[in-house]
């Protein structure tokens, strides 16, 4: 009879075959472009990375890419929204000026 045991303290080193899951999940995320030239700077460098690390320092840099991003469209926004608030509050004043000119106008030729 078979028993499995359930001592799971040992560790396994499960680099090889974790290893070429996330170079798979490199490929998906970020084609197969940009999968050759990480394959082309470890060759160059003869340094070997992990596509764990490699995946998730390049998820990384996609993130403060988009906030920088976003950050440049909301400072874009703001100053356009800024540029119609004070024409807005020139036309008001604009306005109000002239209604009580001619008020002023009105009631002195009374």
């Amino acid at each position: 009879m078979f028993v499995l045991s359930t001592n799971f303290s040992t560790q396994m080193d499960l680099t090889g075959v974790t290893d070429l899951l996330w170079k798979r999940f490199f490929q998906w995320e970020f084609g197969e472009a940009d999968m050759n030239v990480a394959i082309k700077r470890m060759k160059e460098s003869g340094v070997r990375y992990k596509w764990k690390k490699l995946f998730e320092a390049k998820t990384e840099k996609q993130k403060q890419v988009e906030q920088r991003m976003s950050a440049g469209l909301r400072n874009k926004y703001e100053a356009a929204n800024w540029f119609c608030i004070e024409n807005n509050v020139v036309k008001v004043l604009g306005a109000r000026l002239s209604w009580l000119s001619a008020q002023l106008h009105c009631n002195s030729n009374v």
